[in-house]
């Protein structure tokens, strides 16, 4: 008996093990190489071409590992890149798709970054009612996880996409939200960024002397790392003091913005250029306005800054300045040929950058991406659907294989116990049997002596009578 119990056991255990998947082990080696891919992407992230490259490896090994934590990075990485190459349809896609990989990681945290990437690229899609939904779920995430440090950037991209919507009541409350909880950091960056945003609200608003007060005070906080800030502050103020109508303060702070900036490799001085050129026109001295242009179309001729604004802001202006008749009063000779070449090969490029946006930006465009995804998510919710089918098929072939162990069990205890009871009715037969033989016997006996003894009784009498005689 416990032969067959074992032997029902193990078959148990053998027809549940071939219902279940199997179970794969991979490569340390690919691991490895997972992780090391990943890291040379880090080491790359800046050179967009070799990123790229880096990127697809990663999500290649991803996919055959079946690593979900690295294949939300991909989508994650995937997408600030294509942030960054102002491509945000795609980005929108690879963040909603990292989004569902980090949930069902259940990592709440990379899914509200993800939230809030989505939201920000929404915003620059001018998309504004979408990227309120994306950041305010980032914001009930970051509240649930009481990540404090984390509120100040939400706060300041939901004053972003109000102030995109002009709807100033509700950016300036944002904007004060983001300053209480710096406030409470103690963080002089996004203190600085509070005061800053309310300078560009006030501004809007065309309530310079406020933005001017806020820029100012916003300068506070910055440190000596922070130079480009510093001038961009110097530059709004600027031109703050220019809407007022007060010039002198405008060229003073216009031109400490133009020489930090100047001092720093890779700034962009256009901006200040074509400020400073606005408040010479302003003052009537049109030669130095003609200078200020004519430097901001120097530092635009590569085909890269063709398309740039600042140089169309400065083209815009020329054109202005060459029909001033006050410029041409005092003598002012604006060389059309030159500039007129300038924007003829700013426009064929304006053109061929359209045609390539009219062939290539659909399956790159927003509602493409959203399309898309609907799409995917369709199909990830086929596939749950299946896979939750597979499961109950297979826990249904589990309960089937334990049934009939466990009848096979039930059954070899049934025969058990049928054939030692079986046993015990033989052996009981065989003693009845063997005890109804001696009774035989024994009666048999007692009839022979019940025989001799009635023999000897006839005899006695018999000699009683013969002695009477």
């Amino acid at each position: 008996m416990p032969r067959l119990a074992t032997l029902a056991v193990l078959s148990m255990l053998f027809i549940t093990a071939c219902t279940q998947d199997e179970i794969y082990t991979h490569d340390p080696a690919k691991i490895e190489a997972l992780e090391h891919t990943y890291q040379e992407y880090l080491n790359h992230y800046k050179d967009s071409k070799i990123a790229f490259e880096l990127l697809e490896k990663l999500r290649t090994l991803a996919i055959e590992l079946d690593n979900k934590e690295y294949l939300a990075k991909y989508y994650d990485n995937h997408g600030y890149l294509n942030r960054k190459n102002d491509k945000n349809g795609e980005a929108i896609k690879s963040y909603k798709l990292a989004m569902n990989l980090y949930s069902q990681l259940k990592d709440s945290l990379k899914m509200a970054k993800m939230a809030s990437n989505i939201g920000n690229a929404y915003r620059v899609a001018e998309r504004p009612l979408e990227a309120l939904k994306y950041h305010e779920r980032a914001e009930n995430i970051y509240i649930q996880l009481n990540e404090k440090q984390k509120l100040p950037l939400v706060y300041d991209n939901l004053s972003l996409v109000y102030l995109a919507l002009e709807e100033f009541d509700k950016a300036e409350y944002h904007i004060s939200k983001s300053l209480e909880a710096s406030i409470v950091l103690e963080s002089s960056f996004w203190i600085y960024n509070a005061y800053a945003s309310y300078g560009e609200l006030y501004f809007r608003q065309q309530r310079f002397d406020e933005a001017i007060k806020n820029y100012e005070k916003a300068l506070t906080y910055l440190n000596d790392n922070q130079e480009l800030e510093k001038a961009f502050l110097h530059g709004n103020i600027g031109e703050s003091y220019m809407n007022t109508g007060e010039l002198s303060q405008a060229e003073k702070w216009l031109n400490e913005a133009l020489q930090i900036k100047t001092a720093l490799d890779d700034a962009d001085k256009r901006p200040n250029l074509n400020y400073l050129a606005e408040l010479a026109s302003l003052k009537g001295d049109y030669k130095a306005a003609l200078k200020y242009y004519d430097q901001v179309v120097e530092l635009s001729v590569s085909d890269k800054e063709l398309l740039s604004e600042e140089l169309s802001t400065a083209l815009e202006a020329l054109q202005t300045l060459s029909n001033n008749p006050s410029a041409r009063a005092a003598g002012l000779v604006v060389s059309s040929q030159k500039y007129s070449l300038i924007r003829d090969k700013k426009n064929k490029l304006l053109e061929e950058q359209n045609e390539l946006i009219s062939s290539m930006y659909a399956q790159q465009s927003v509602d493409m991406a959203e399309a898309e995804i609907t799409h995917l998510n369709n199909e990830e919710k086929y596939k749950h659907e299946l896979l939750q089918k597979e499961q109950r098929a297979d826990l249904m072939n589990i309960v089937y294989a334990i049934s009939a162990a466990l009848g096979l069990l039930l059954l070899v205890f049934v025969l058990y116990k049928y054939r030692k009871r079986l046993i015990m009715y033989r052996n009981y037969k065989n003693q009845q049997e063997r005890k109804s033989n001696k009774l035989e016997k024994l009666h048999e006996r007692l009839e022979e002596e019940v025989l001799a003894l009635n023999q000897q009784v006839h005899s006695i009498r018999q000699m009683l009578r013969d002695s009477q005689s």
